[in-house]
């Protein structure tokens, strides 16, 4: 049999309930903010670089840098990239207020670059380059617009020819060649 309970008996159960639950939760909160504020501090979420003057930050594996008030985000820190040579001559001048257009079937590093140089264009879009067979409907442009071509190669040979900036690598080193231009286009290689 059950026993017979009071309402006032079982309101002081209930707020003696509560009360505990309340000190546990709080227990929990501060424990993980004490936790995360002592055992997060490695070397990899704290790492700072500097680079020709330029701060760059690694944060959850990417690399972050500020200039003029605009956050770039980059998979490599430019020391990583120094060594791909990358004799052109595109540059903000070239894209600033107008087209943008791409080529190419690596989306993080087609993502990249649009995310840090494609702020500048009047918009991008990808294109199908002329003379080439393209996979899907996609409009043909040649090479007196801006286009960035993103190809696979046995090496990394990053070139221009005319407006087309072409970033010829094997598909794994695509982003880093990618990061390359970016560090080009931005002034801080």
């Amino acid at each position: 049999m059950k026993r017979i309970v009071s309402k006032s008996e079982m309101k002081r159960r209930n707020t003696r309930n509560q009360t505990i639950m309340g000190i546990v939760l709080i227990f929990l909160m501060a424990s993980s903010i004490v936790g995360f504020a002592f055992f997060s501090n490695n070397d990899e979420t704290n790492r700072k670089i500097k680079y020709n003057e330029q701060e760059f930050h690694l944060n959850n594996g990417l690399w972050y840098t500020s200039i003029n008030r605009n956050v770039f985000i980059t998979s490599h820190n430019p020391y990583e990239t120094e060594d791909l040579i990358a004799n052109v001559d595109f540059n903000l001048e070239q894209i600033y207020g107008k087209p943008l257009y791409y080529v190419g079937e690596n989306d993080r590093a087609i993502g990249e670059l649009l995310h840090n140089i494609g702020r500048y264009a009047e918009r991008y879009q990808e294109v199908c380059l002329e003379g080439r067979e393209c996979l899907g409907n996609f409009v043909v442009k040649d090479c007196s617009s801006n286009i960035i071509i993103l190809e696979e190669s046995n090496y990394i040979d990053i070139y221009e020819e005319d407006n087309c900036l072409f970033i010829s690598a094997p598909y794994e080193k695509q982003v880093l060649a990618s990061n390359r231009i970016i560090f080009k286009v931005l002034e801080i290689q």
